[in-house]
């Protein structure tokens, strides 16, 4: 993992190749301080080559290490991923080997659509009267649709009542109908008895709507009365997905998140909290400054 000391020194490195082009221009500061420069510059370039090195070591090392560290975590676990459309393919891809790898199925996998941009008024009548409840806005109505829809899901996970399950499976077929999300798993039961959830999302792109509220009340709702959720998101992302649950003041004791999940320390984050994630407090994880730590504990 290339930490910051890594990224310092490709700056200072820069720094100075510009100022040797500069002194090298003005001819001002003569050949000794030229060399002195030179000399300088390449201790550096030698330096940050160096650290490039014990990166890429100890990369492959953590990936050598990565199916020991996360075998049987999610063993037996049926894992529902919810999926934001505009999402990087690697984000999900990380998500996808990260279950397998620590022995989880995944059950069900729901994409939410980019016609949650709610860009019309016929739009915003239509998921109105889908989701049954009139709102004043399309920031409104995404919170109330992530509200309805986690609340739904929830139930089934968490008590397997026959009549939520039909009333979750109309909601769906509706939803889905629509052109609002996509569902692919099993037919009879999207969402099975015990299911563990993962929100997945995150780019360098902006997003196709604003996702972020949308996703704190979807993930808040999945995570009542002990529900077992993370939301994680990739690195390089610019979305904040992690951040608006840990910004949260309900969401971050229960909703469990992961920043750097296209990565391998991520990855192995992501199984080991999802293992947890019924647990409360929720944990933190990740690279980004409001994380409460790179990866969680060992169990005690």
């Amino acid at each position: 993992m290339i930490d910051f000391r890594y990224h310092l020194i490709s700056i200072i490195a820069v720094l100075l190749a510009l100022s040797l082009g500069i002194v090298t221009g003005s001819g001002f500061l003569g050949e000794p301080l030229l060399r002195g420069i030179r000399a300088q510059a390449q201790r550096v370039a030698e330096q940050n080559r160096e650290l490039g090195r014990r990166a890429d070591a100890s990369e492959a090392a953590l990936l050598a290490l990565e199916p020991e560290i996360i075998e049987g975590a999610l063993l037996g676990q049926q894992i529902l991923v919810v999926r934001f459309a505009g999402s990087d393919d690697g984000a999900m891809e990380s998500v996808e080997a990260a279950i397998s790898d620590a022995g989880g199925s995944l059950a069900t996998t729901i994409v939410l659509s980019e016609q949650l941009a709610l860009a019309d008024e016929a739009q915003l009548a239509e998921l109105t009267n889908i989701l049954g409840k009139p709102a004043s806005s399309p920031d409104q109505l995404r919170r109330t649709f992530g509200e309805s829809l986690g609340r739904n899901m929830h139930a089934v996970a968490n008590r397997g009542q026959p009549e939520r399950d039909e009333n979750l499976r109309r909601l769906l077929d509706r939803l889905t109908e629509a052109g609002y999300l996509s569902v692919d798993g099993a037919a009879g039961q999207p969402v099975p008895l015990g299911a563990r959830f993962v929100l997945v999302g995150g780019s360098q792109g902006v997003p196709p709507f604003p996702v972020n509220d949308l996703a704190v009340a979807l993930a808040s709702r999945l995570a009542a009365r002990e529900g077992a959720v993370l939301v994680a998101e990739s690195a390089s992302s610019t979305w904040g997905l992690a951040s608006a649950v840990r910004e949260d003041a309900v969401a971050r004791t229960a909703v469990w998140t992961v920043d750097n999940s296209d990565q391998v320390l991520g990855r192995i984050s992501l199984a080991l909290a999802l293992q947890r994630s019924s647990q409360r407090p929720a944990g933190h994880y990740g690279t980004d400054p409001d994380a409460g730590a790179v990866v969680p504990e060992s169990p005690s």
